[in-house]
């Protein structure tokens, strides 16, 4: 989305300053790039039970030979575990994924770029006592400014023991509908926001390995000096 700079959803609710175009919707490619409707909804049918009895079996090892180790960023205070699978984005395709200022720093994404998970670490100042404002904030803002959108959660979570803000929502794009679940909280002071998108036609398939990412996220109160893995590039 091309909209950086908005104004504040209502007289109480600060504006936190430009949005990163991270914490928007990404353009993922869709479905329709892969097998026609028709196919797809037979072979769904047709393949769904073989694929959901094979695939526990396949992914369960696919993915213990894929899977990433802990990534570390911000002077080694933020990691997490990309899903299996996923692999780093260029900042030449991330910008062509997240159109608009400040898009992310670091991406990974599935080989068909219909799943990825970004995280953006900003210096737009944001202490914790500021989320549920923040909050309200961009719940207006989704609303009014996402194509084809629809909410299924928005509330502060717990994540590590950390208060975050929780944005759940489908939006659309051109060549179909995303599910989008970002999550934005406060480390060291500025906004630091994850966010975890799939195409709906693959979310179902993607979603128990996007949420184990996602739980795997863990924020320290110092920098470690000597993590278990090299920090994120």
């Amino acid at each position: 989305m091309g909209q950086a700079c908005l104004s504040p959803a209502s007289a109480q609710t600060p504006a936190p300053g430009p949005i990163p175009a991270a914490l928007q919707p990404p353009a993922l490619k869709s479905s329709a790039q892969r097998p026609s409707q028709s196919s797809s909804q037979s072979s769904s049918q047709n393949s769904s039970q073989s694929s959901s009895q094979n695939s526990s079996q396949n992914n369960s090892q696919s993915n213990s030979q894929n899977s990433n180790p802990r990534t570390y960023f911000a002077n080694n205070r933020l990691s997490f575990i990309p899903p299996p699978g996923f692999t780093p984005l260029s900042s030449a395709e991330i910008a062509t994924i997240f159109p608009g200022t400040a898009p992310p720093q670091h991406a990974y994404a599935t080989s068909q770029r219909d799943g990825l998970v970004s995280i953006s670490i900003t210096d737009i100042p944001l202490a914790p006592t500021d989320l549920p404002d923040l909050r309200t904030y961009l719940v207006g803002f989704l609303e009014t400014s996402v194509p084809g959108f629809q909410w299924l959660e928005h509330d502060l979570a717990k994540l590590g023991g950390q208060d975050w803000i929780k944005l759940e929502f489908l939006s659309q794009t051109p060549e179909g509908q995303i599910h989008n679940e970002m999550y934005i909280t406060s480390l060291e002071g500025k906004l630091l926001g994850f966010n975890f998108n799939a195409t709906s036609a693959t979310n179902p398939e993607l979603r128990p390995q996007l949420l184990n990412s996602r739980n795997s996220i863990q924020l320290r109160s110092r920098p470690m000096a000597d993590p278990d893995q090299s920090p994120g590039q």
